[in-house]
């Protein structure tokens, strides 16, 4: 069995990494045990508005977060493998209709530079407007004109009546669609007092523009027991019942402990009511691999129960770990396990960019948003590729059968000699299938780009790519571990007045050191309003 290094803080991890493997396979599921921790109840929320005005002139904000370091453990160069699904954009000729890429509907400016680095931009369709967060600041925009209708607000300033300090970092914002409410969670951390916390926002209603209530919860506690762990790199999910907020937790003063997903009850938190948790945290004992960055699935089902989904930090992995939670609000949540063999991915390089000899940092192999409807469950993620002149990061995604752990198509997407990282998915209401990723080569700077597949096409095949919006500049701006960082992710969500639309959010370089965001809404077709219904039963283990 080959084996990698994990560096985090400067301390090392060893952890084991999975065997190569084949496409699908059906796996039973195991139940886990792991701490399951209930909190009391909640510190009294707070109601925010979007018509409050910052008061204070100055603030000593902390411009910079750089996420523990995880670098590429060495290994052999992969050998030139033709196969996957080719860019069709990149090759430089006339398209194929087959391969012609979703339409553009619509595109507009998003957050200007922030002077954070990287900027994580995400974003959430609500009926009229979308939301977009980056580090460090929100606004909202009118669908039909893109002009700015909220905001922009930072989030220090935004959170300050539940937090002791400036450093909010690490935003995911998502619409409710089972609920009607906007859904934004970040991460506090001080880290001379040694306080961390998830903070929460919940819209009162389906607009941006009014009310929101502000929670704060302690992210040093496992379940009402003080750990001595941070929270970094949040996941946000949601079912019909609950709230998932997940984290890798952080020593404060060594390596990585565990991953930790905490559980709210919807009807408390959407009402401003007080509110305790559930915690979940080390799923995995001893197995630090199989437990990093564990993603809670938006969910647009409707169901009482959810998934979550995490790859498995390694040389050479060939599974995913899939969770179910059932009785989530409960004192007692079940967890179960389930391996998906899926085909075999590693920790990649960085990016190639027009310009000048500095890679992009492309992060690793974690995945990167998690979907969860009828029956199937969506994930993507950045993995090497060598398609016939060398190593690249490509962009791999799955649709996976959450009734039999098992793989239903995937495929690694990219072009030679072409970096494609950073990707986000979302299914549409059609069972049509949208990526958003960053693009960059010796010959292009870094841009926002998309593509997708109808869900008539052939298995695994998406389209050729089409454009957000290029870059404009060679992009230089170093971390402490001498990484170029790019960014954490990027945004997608689907519009829920027009089903079959998909809103992508993203960076591009726009100079030596500053980024810009842009968002678009992308379509194959108009559908109902109505989700597909691909048959609830066939998750046999409800």
């Amino acid at each position: 069995m080959q084996r990698a290094v994990l560096f985090i803080f400067g301390i090392s991890l060893l952890v084991g990494s999975a065997g190569s493997g084949v496409r699908s396979s059906t796996l039973s599921g195991r139940d886990r045990a792991p701490g399951v921790g209930r909190s009391t109840v909640a510190d009294e929320p707070v109601l925010q508005s979007t018509e409050w005005v910052r008061t204070s002139t100055e603030r000593r904000l902390s411009r910079f977060h750089s996420h523990p370091t995880l670098p590429i453990a060495p290994r052999a160069e992969l050998v030139p493998d033709p196969s996957g699904d080719v860019d069709q954009s990149a090759l430089g000729a006339p398209l194929r209709p087959a391969f012609a890429p979703p339409a553009l509907k619509a595109a507009y400016a998003g957050i200007a530079y922030t002077s954070f680095h990287p900027p994580d931009p995400v974003l959430a369709v609500g009926p009229s407007q979308v939301v977009l967060v980056v580090n460090s600041t929100w606004a909202a925009y009118d669908k039909a004109t893109g002009a700015t209708v909220a905001g922009p607000f930072e989030l220090s300033d935004w959170f300050e009546s539940k937090i002791p300090g400036d450093f909010v970092f690490d935003p995911k914002v998502i619409y409710d669609v089972l609920a009607g409410r906007f859904v934004m969670v970040a991460l506090f951390a001080d880290f001379t007092a040694k306080k961390s916390s998830w903070v929460v926002s919940v819209s009162k209603t389906s607009e941006a523009t009014g009310e929101w209530w502000i929670y704060a919860f302690d992210a040093t506690l496992d379940g009402s027991t003080k750990s001595s762990n941070w929270a970094d790199y949040p996941g946000l999910g949601v079912d019909k019942v609950a709230v998932y907020m997940s984290a890798n937790m952080f020593a404060w003063d060594d390596g990585f402990a565990y991953s930790k997903v905490r559980i709210l009850t919807k009807k408390k938190l959407y009402a401003g009511a007080k509110t305790g948790w559930r915690d979940l945290y080390d799923f995995t004992p001893g197995d630090a691999a199989g437990q990093f960055t564990v993603q809670p699935a938006h969910q647009y089902t409707g169901l009482p129960y959810n998934y979550m989904i995490n790859a498995v930090w390694g040389d050479d992995a060939s599974t995913l770990k899939l969770w179910k939670v059932t009785n989530p609000t409960s004192s007692k949540p079940k967890l179960e396990e389930f391996d998906v063999t899926v085909d075999s991915y590693g920790l990649t390089g960085n990016a190639a960019q027009k310009g000048g000899p500095e890679l992009i940092h492309t992060g690793d192999l974690r995945l990167l948003n998690a979907v969860f409807r009828d029956g199937r469950i969506y994930a993507a993620h950045t993995i090497p590729k060598n398609w016939k002149s060398g190593e690249v990061p490509a962009a791999r995604w799955y649709e996976i059968d959450v009734a039999s752990a098992t793989v239903v198509q995937s495929n690694t997407y990219g072009a030679d000699k072409v970096a494609y990282y950073y990707p986000v998915i979302m299914p549409d209401a059609a069972g049509n299938i949208f990526l958003g990723f960053n693009r960059s080569s010796a010959t292009e700077y870094a841009g926002m780009r998309f593509c997708g597949r109808r869900a008539t096409d052939p298995a695994g095949q998406m389209s050729a790519s089409g454009l957000l919006m290029g870059g404009k500049a060679y992009y230089v701006y170093k971390d402490q571990y001498e990484r170029n960082r790019w960014g954490d992710y990027n945004g997608i969500g689907l519009d829920p007045s027009d089903t079959g639309s998909v809103w992508i959010y993203g960076e591009y370089a726009q100079k030596r050191i500053v980024w810009q965001t842009r968002f678009g809404q992308v379509s194959f077709e108009s559908v109902s309003a109505e989700p597909r219904d691909r048959s609830f039963p066939r998750d046999i283990r409800n």
